[in-house]
């Protein structure tokens, strides 16, 4: 994975839910990216491990986490019934 990413994360607080019907999991956590020795707070995000296999992350429009992004990601980790 180190080879898909231009600076190193850090992944906390991963919660997950599976779907018997596809076979995907959900997957809501925070990540933090650490740059020039400076680690900034942790971003919250959400994605898909596809029964495939790749992971294709929840995207929401804007940049950086303002609270619409930062609500649109807790709502579709609800739906999903992880509690982050």
């Amino acid at each position: 994975m180190a080879g898909y990413l231009k600076t190193p994360v850090q992944l906390s607080g991963l919660r997950s839910s599976y779907g018997l019907g596809d076979g995907n999991v959900q997957v809501c956590g925070y990540v933090t990216t650490v740059t020039g020795g400076r680690t900034p707070p942790p971003a919250l995000f959400a994605g898909t491990l596809l029964s495939s296999g790749p992971f294709v992350p929840y995207r929401v429009p804007g940049a950086g986490q303002d609270p619409q992004r930062i609500a649109a990601v807790q709502a579709f980790c609800r739906s999903q019934q992880i509690e982050i």
